[in-house]
């Protein structure tokens, strides 16, 4: 499940679910204070995408118990964080991404089954854009459980 908490941008939202959509995402959870899903924006830049996915929309303090039992993959920036290709991501798991300006509530990072993530980067580069971030490890999850897909046969 792809988790986007505060995206303000309808061109990002509409990015990141045509990406959710292309690699095999099936659900998207909303905070409540993000744009609105279905707005025209949206729905173009998703290629009507967004309408292939299941979306929940909820307040950002209902995630606890919503995806209790969840791992949670936070994105940040922070150098602390591990790289977004060193973890594992089958079984249960949601990747978090935040507002475009503010990044991911800091309240989720403590959530049980937190652990942040990073894209490693030339260090002239001060970030990516959250579509684009979100695009490149969806992508890696999708390669991960298709590689361990195969393994397992």
């Amino acid at each position: 499940v792809l988790v986007l908490d505060g995206i303000q941008d309808p061109g990002n939202l509409g990015t990141l679910a045509r990406s959710a959509a292309a690699f095999g995402f099936k659900s998207l959870i909303l905070t409540d204070d993000s744009v609105e899903p279905y707005n025209p924006k949206v729905i173009r830049s998703s290629a009507g995408l967004i309408f292939t996915l299941h979306i929940l929309e909820r307040p950002t303090k209902e995630l606890p118990q919503l995806l209790d039992g969840w791992r949670l993959f936070i994105t940040t920036g922070h150098s602390n964080a591990v790289s977004y290709r060193a973890v594992d991501y089958t079984g249960h798991c949601a990747i978090v991404l935040g507002n475009e300006g503010q990044g991911v509530s800091p309240a989720l990072f403590e959530l049980p089954g937190a652990q942040a993530i990073t894209i490693p980067m030339d260090s002239a580069v001060e970030s990516l854009n959250v579509a684009i971030s979100g695009s490149v490890i969806m992508a890696e999850v999708s390669a991960a459980r298709q590689n361990a897909a195969s393994i397992s046969r």
